[in-house]
């Protein structure tokens, strides 16, 4: 069964999140966007919600944790087991460059939008 999203603790497991993919489920007012998937943009500290676009249309939406599942597996860096953390810590330049490359294109998307 996938992994759900839960409400980050601190902006590092917020920052850690974004670019994963997801699929939306469970929405009530916004039913035309159950069964899509997206991409996390980051978490909105204000609203308590995730910032999603939409693979279908690019929309960008605010979606709370409990509509949110985990469509890929999470880094090495994110997993629990000491082995896994191990071998990210020895892989920590391309954790690293990953983390960057999110946080750029984080950026671009921030500054595309009106």
């Amino acid at each position: 069964m996938p992994e759900l999203l839960e409400d980050p603790r601190s902006a590092a497991e917020a920052d850690a999140v974004v670019g994963r993919r997801v699929y939306v489920e469970r929405m009530v007012q916004r039913k035309d966007l159950n069964r899509g998937s997206a991409t996390v943009l980051g978490w909105n500290v204000k609203q308590n919600r995730w910032e999603i676009e939409m693979d279908k249309g690019d929309e960008r939406v605010l979606v709370r944790s409990a509509n949110l599942g985990f469509l890929d597996v999470a880094p090495l860096a994110m997993q629990p087991s000491s082995g896994k953390k191990r071998r990210a810590a020895e892989e920590g330049s391309s954790v690293e460059l990953n983390e960057k490359k999110k946080k750029k294109n984080l950026k671009k998307a921030r500054d595309l939008d009106p």
